[in-house]
């Protein structure tokens, strides 16, 4: 299949989530930022919800394969694939 790049919607947290998981199953390299940690940032108070449009995720058929984040505040940025 073809990946397909679309914005964060409120329903992608699963498959954010999921993916996090995924990803942290195959390898440690991203320890530092697991499904725990987006969990985390997802339902701080303090969480910039105006730019929650601004994560951008890659999709292969409907699982997220690639998630380009900001942590907390939009302007701190974090890439995983």
């Amino acid at each position: 299949m073809k990946t397909e790049f679309r914005n964060f919607a409120h329903d992608d947290y699963q498959s954010v989530c999921q993916f996090l998981i995924k990803l942290n199953d195959e390898s440690r390299q991203n320890i530092n930022w697991n499904w725990a940690r987006w969990e985390w940032m997802f339902f701080h108070p303090e969480l910039d919800i105006e730019s929650l449009d601004t994560i951008g995720l890659w999709f292969d058929d409907d699982e997220v394969v690639g998630l380009a984040t900001y942590d907390h505040y939009n302007g701190e940025a974090s890439l995983r694939h």
